[in-house]
């Protein structure tokens, strides 16, 4: 965002200041010939180029929130930069910012799976031997140059809090070691096993809670399209996660399976439509566009697969 508002306020300013010189729109006080430019001439340039950036800064506003309507994301340093070269900064900068008190550092989620987007962030979980604040200070400095190049905030604990996690956080762990890359340290999901009949609690509380949500949030966006193609984009992730949750679930193992396989693995005997859920991400991926009203009839779809994982999973037996 920081470039194209450079780029709109300087083209601006320079285009304005030509049409003013060329047509003379505003004269500007003309000094005496051979006589340095006098005070008045001074003040109304730095007036007319204060006006003029003005402009080109609510013109770069403008193309920016018509460029995210249309689904675009500006991250212009991650461009600037390949997935490796900042996944291998954060990995420099957060051993520097911890020392000896980093136990792990892994990658996960989207990078992890190879399954990237547009909007994918880089998701990292961090294992520390000691979790108090003053010892986590440095990670909070380091962070806010590391989120510029699409670093998410990381999940932070430590060994302490982790071993104590691994039944509350059952089916984030669980998602976190079917698709990991240890980038330092060691490798606390090598061993990670759920406690599996609070699993299929934890993804029954989980599907139901985000469903109610979800059906909260079409109820004041029905009429705006672009709304639930956001909704959707935000949710889609959260619904797959659990449903690769519901996959582990029924073989009593940590499956490694891409969300495309994954999709027709979880349809047929399950009720859901494959198509659907296939269609689903590629509208959230940005690799088909559909008209408003398709987007409304999807997103109505949306909700009644959603419903239907809900009701087979209350129906499973562990």
């Amino acid at each position: 965002m920081s470039h194209l508002r450079t780029v709109c306020i300087s083209t601006t300013c320079v285009l304005g200041m030509v049409a003013l010189w060329s047509w003379r729109i505003f004269p500007i006080p003309n000094s005496p010939p051979g006589q340095p430019m006098n005070l008045t001439r001074s003040l109304a340039v730095i007036g007319y180029m204060f006006g003029f950036a003005l402009v080109g800064g609510l013109l770069a506003e403008a193309l920016a929130a018509l460029y995210r309507l249309a689904g675009g994301q500006l991250q212009p340093e991650v461009a600037k930069k390949t997935i490796e070269q900042i996944v291998s900064e954060a990995t420099e900068k957060i051993h520097a910012a911890l020392g000896t008190n980093l136990s792990g550092l892994v990658l996960y989620g989207s990078q992890a799976r190879g399954e990237t987007h547009a909007h994918s962030d880089i998701n990292l979980f961090v294992l520390v031997r000691d979790g108090t604040p003053d010892q986590l200070i440095g990670l909070a400095r380091v962070f806010p140059s590391l989120a510029k190049h699409g670093v998410g905030p990381p999940v932070v604990m430590s060994e302490e809090e982790f071993g104590a996690s691994q039944d509350t956080f059952a089916l984030e762990f669980l998602d976190m070691a079917a698709h990991r890359r240890v980038l330092e340290g060691k490798d606390p999901f090598e061993q990670f096993e759920p406690r599996w009949d609070g699993l299929r609690m934890q993804i029954e509380r989980e599907l139901r809670t985000k469903m109610l949500q979800l059906y909260r949030q079409w109820y004041v966006s029905e009429e705006k399209p672009e709304a639930l193609k956001a909704l959707l984009r935000g949710s889609l992730s959260s619904f797959l996660t659990l449903l690769r949750g519901i996959v582990a679930l029924e073989k009593k193992q940590v499956v490694v399976i891409p969300q495309e396989k994954l999709i027709d693995e979880i349809a047929g005997e399950r009720g859901l439509d494959a198509a659907l859920w296939r269609r689903f991400r590629q509208v959230t991926r940005g690799e088909i566009k559909i008209s408003a009203d398709d987007m409304r009839s999807l997103f109505r779809s949306y909700l009644a697969e959603v419903k239907k994982l809900t009701a087979y999973v209350d129906k499973l037996k562990v």
